[in-house]
């Protein structure tokens, strides 16, 4: 009974591994992110002088990318839209690439794990064998 659930299982994650490394699964799109290279720049709620400040990320921190212009991108913070001077940020993209070597990393250690699982069980049933 165990050891069919843990074949079934096994080929469960097996045939999820396998279709998103090759491509059956759909892709998320390619996302544009500006990449935060300044000190807590401030995110403006609208494009005029003294507008108030939505927040301000810290080096590092990413928000999506709406739309971009000559010195300013639109970004999203949380629910809502500012505006970020260019010179505070660079834009990247999200590789998908990476996330699919993770989905791969994450089934290999699942699958051992099970297997692992399976023949410790199984040498333990053989050793309380009659």
């Amino acid at each position: 009974m165990k050891s069919a659930y843990l074949l079934s299982v096994t080929a469960i994650f097996l045939t999820i591994m396998v279709s998103a490394v090759s491509g059956d699964l759909p892709e998320p799109e390619n996302q544009k992110f500006v990449e935060i290279t300044t000190h807590f720049p401030s995110v403006y709620r609208n494009l005029k002088p003294h507008s108030e400040v939505i927040t301000q990320p810290k080096r590092g921190d990413r928000l999506e990318l709406v739309s971009e212009g000559k010195r300013w991108y639109r970004v999203r913070v949380g629910d809502e839209t500012g505006f970020l001077e260019t010179r505070a940020g660079i834009i990247i993209s999200e590789d998908s690439t990476s996330k699919s070597g993770l989905f791969l990393i994450l089934g290999l250690l699942i699958i051992g794990g099970l297997a692992g699982g399976g023949v410790f069980y199984f040498r333990k049933q053989e050793s309380t064998a009659p």
